[in-house]
Parts: C-alpha cells; structure tokens; sequence
C-alpha cells in the first residue's frame, strides 16, 4: 500500500449510507446553531474511505469555509481522533 486510502462505498466494507447521512445531518445541525464552526469527517474501514463530508466554516470572522484540505491546529492530543471498534 501506498500510504493512500482509496474510496469505496459504505455498503462496501460493511457500513450504511442512510447511517452515514444521519451523523452528517446531526453535525450539520450543531453546526447551523452555532455549537461547532465546523467539522471535517472521514469514514475508513478495512483501509478504505467509505465516507468523506466536510461541514462549515473554518473562519467565523470571514466566513471562508472548510475544504477537505483545511490544515487543523491541535493543541491537546489527548482526544483528537475517536474511534470505536
């Protein structure tokens, strides 16, 4: 492998498109009420991206919003990432 994950459909490795879609719309939801200013999500199983979406904005001031290249800040790497297995 080359370091790159390649796309496939959630039906593929075993996950659900309308399930999918409910998270989506639930973020979107945080996001319209102000709880979030943005999120960037990818889905990957068994080495494959099932699921990309990327929500809001990554700039309240200017409004400029998220792009599936928008380079994040971390600050603690205590819960960056969560996973459930």
């Amino acid at each position: 492998m080359d370091g790159v994950l390649s796309a496939t459909t959630p039906e593929a490795v075993g996950l659900s498109t309308a399930g999918l879609a409910k998270i989506d719309a639930a973020l979107a939801d945080a996001v319209a009420a102000g709880q979030l200013p943005g999120v960037s999500i990818l889905v990957a199983r068994h080495g494959k991206v099932a699921h990309r979406a990327v929500i809001g904005v990554m700039n309240l001031a200017s409004g400029e919003p998220l792009a599936e290249d928008t380079i994040f800040s971390l600050y603690s790497m205590s819960k960056p990432v969560t996973a459930a297995r």
